[in-house]
C-alpha cells in the first residue's frame, strides 16, 4: 500500500500497527526462547533437544563413583580452574579446564576407553 491509495492518516496509522506489531512479534520469540517451557517454533524445541542429548550421557551414582574410586578404578576430571583446583581437590584428580580439553582428548580417549574417567 502507497501514500497514493490512502489518505495520509489511514496510511500513517497502518504503518504505525506494522511496526507495532513487528516490534511485538520479535519481543515474543526472544521471550519463548529464553522461557524453560518454551513453545516450539517451526518444530524445533532447545528444550527438547537438550532433553535427548543428556539422555545420552551415562551416569552413575555418588556411591558407585566412591567405590571405583577405592579401588583406583576411576580418574576424576576437575573442570575449575586451576587456582581453585590448587585450594583443594580430589586426590589423584586431573585439572582440565574446559577451554584446554582438547589439548588432552588423545590421552583422555584412551582412558576413557579403560573406563577409567569420570
Amino acid at each position: 500500500m502507497t501514500p497514493n491509495n490512502l489518505s495520509p492518516k489511514l496510511y500513517l496509522a497502518f504503518r504505525e500497527g506494522i511496526i507495532i506489531l513487528a516490534v511485538a512479534l520479535f519481543i515474543a520469540v526472544v521471550f519463548n526462547s529464553i522461557r524453560s517451557k518454551s513453545i516450539p517454533l517451526f518444530g524445533f524445541s532447545s528444550a527438547a533437544l537438550i532433553k535427548e542429548q543428556q539422555a545420552k550421557i551415562p551416569s552413575i551414582t555418588l556411591s558407585e563413583a566412591y567405590d571405583l574410586y577405592l579401588k583406583n578404578k576411576v580418574i576424576f576430571i576437575d573442570a575449575r580452574d586451576p587456582f581453585s583446583f590448587e585450594e583443594g581437590h580430589i586426590a589423584r584428580a586431573i585439572n582440565i579446564y574446559p577451554d584446554e580439553a582438547s589439548f588432552h582428548a588423545a590421552s583422555l580417549k584412551i582412558k576413557a576407553d579403560k573406563g577409567l574417567i569420570l
